[in-house]
């Protein structure tokens, strides 16, 4: 089955800052309403079903290339071969809604995922194995939304460079290594670009982004799509509000940092709606706007490890730091739930399809942030949880930690970051440890409020 959503009267002829503060104001308040209770749930599946389906797994996995280079030495053949393998295995799993992804759309992202690595590495041959990882994550996205607006799934000039160009930002804007007026500068450039003024580039990353910028720019002129250019803008906005927020650490209001990030991960997906080329009309950019924040959200739980670390502020660390970690991620299922049903209104005859097969992915996705960081949540609330999954949370950790190695890394092995069975904050100073058990201490509590049940 192949979906599209349907295509707007007209291109909207830019999209203001106002425009943006309407779409994060209407998601805040879908957000404020949204219960911090578990969903109930309508798959349930037992040990043993899912640890057939884990072995089922595991064969597949074996056939996995181990680097872009074993990929291009396998035969035409041999793809197939494996891609069939694939499908069979996803097709026997009662999860997914039957007839949802084509064979065109896995065979045409497997092979876009390959050459977007390859080519990545021939840019810039010292890019690490996250950094790129993240803009994979980006390139998955976009593919998504070609696949939801019916138009052919493939790589291009301006989705390449625009995936790649989150790494180089972010890594400037984030690091908490960069200084404020470092961090400024960066901003500045950037806005400056974006407005079509010509400045200098600072040093060898502006110099990059400023290449990737170009890719873009070549692709999609900046006179035809004027949209495009005011959400990249957005997005560096929102970067820049994050960054002051952060300076200001836990005394920042909790609605000014769930603000920012609705609005960075908004206008983030909105830019990979434009650059499929199709026309979006205000149902649609609300839609694609809500996925987006859905999507930003998931990637904060995911990276609860990361941005501890590194000193981030985010909705989600906030949500730890209180003892309401249990609440978000309640709340943040039914809120995939809410934008699932969005995308699905905008979807015409295909609505019900697409709004459970959303459903379902994003229910993955939550699970996989749970499961990356279960040593935090009760051992009850990742049981309850993980019944509603083919797999256990153990093995979707341990397959999206090698799922993420196989594609990115050269040839050679995979480290086991948590083979010891430690949780990741286990060799940290002993007050950080301390003060990460009674956020714990605090989840458990907060557990027993979000309604999860064993029955």
């Amino acid at each position: 089955m192949r979906f599209h959503l349907p295509t707007g009267v007209s291109r909207r002829r830019g999209l203001s800052q106002e425009d943006v503060d309407q779409l994060t104001t209407k998601f805040l308040s879908r957000w404020a309403d949204t219960p911090g209770t578990l969903p109930p749930g309508d798959m349930q599946f037992s040990p043993e079903d899912q640890r057939q389906n884990e072995l089922d797994m595991d064969r597949d996995a074996a056939s996995l290339p181990a680097s872009v280079p074993e990929y291009e030495a396998m035969s035409g053949g041999e793809r197939a071969g494996f891609r069939d393998r694939i499908r069979a295995t996803v097709a026997g799993l009662p999860f997914l809604p039957p007839g949802v992804l084509d064979d065109r759309f896995v065979d045409a992202t497997e092979e876009a995922t390959w050459r977007f690595v390859k080519r990545a590495r021939e840019f810039d041959a010292g890019m690490t194995e996250g950094d790129l990882h993240q803009a994979l994550r980006n390139l998955w996205v976009f593919h998504c939304v070609q696949l939801l607006v019916g138009v052919p799934v493939r790589g291009t000039d301006s989705s390449f460079a625009y995936s790649l160009l989150y790494p180089y930002t972010d890594n400037r804007l984030d690091s908490s290594e960069q200084s404020m007026s470092e961090q400024a500068a960066m901003v500045h450039w950037l806005s400056s670009w974006f407005r079509g003024e010509e400045i200098p580039c600072a040093d060898s990353l502006t110099a990059k982004v400023a290449r990737l910028l170009l890719m873009i720019e070549n692709e999609c002129p900046r006179t035809k799509y004027p949209e495009l250019f005011e959400s990249m803008g957005a997005i560096h906005r929102a970067q820049w509000k994050g960054v002051v927020l952060r300076r200001k650490g836990w005394s920042a209001q909790a609605a000014e940092l769930l603000s920012a990030t609705m609005e960075k991960g908004g206008t983030s997906v909105l830019v990979d709606a434009f650059l499929t080329g199709e026309r979006l009309d205000a149902r649609q950019i609300e839609a694609f706007f809500g996925f987006g924040v859905f999507l930003q959200l998931v990637d904060d739980l995911q990276d609860l490890e990361e941005d501890w670390r590194a000193g981030q502020v985010t909705p989600l660390l906030g949500a730890l730091k209180e003892g309401r970690l249990v609440e978000m991620v309640c709340r943040l299922l039914r809120f995939g739930d809410d934008v699932a049903s969005i995308m699905g209104k905008n979807a015409g005859s295909h609505g019900v399809p697409v709004r459970d097969f959303l459903r379902r992915c994003f229910l993955l996705l939550v699970a996989g942030g749970v499961a990356r960081h279960r040593a935090l949540y009760p051992e009850e609330f990742v049981k309850v949880l993980e019944g509603r999954i083919p797999v256990t949370c153990e093995f979707l950790d341990r397959a999206q930690r090698k799922a993420e190695g196989t594609i990115v890394r050269d040839p050679g092995g995979m480290v086991e970051e948590e083979a010891t069975g430690r949780c990741w904050y286990a060799g940290w100073k002993t007050h950080e440890r301390l003060h990460l058990e009674l956020c714990r201490e605090a989840t458990l509590a907060d557990a027993q409020k979000s309604g999860y049940s064993l029955s």
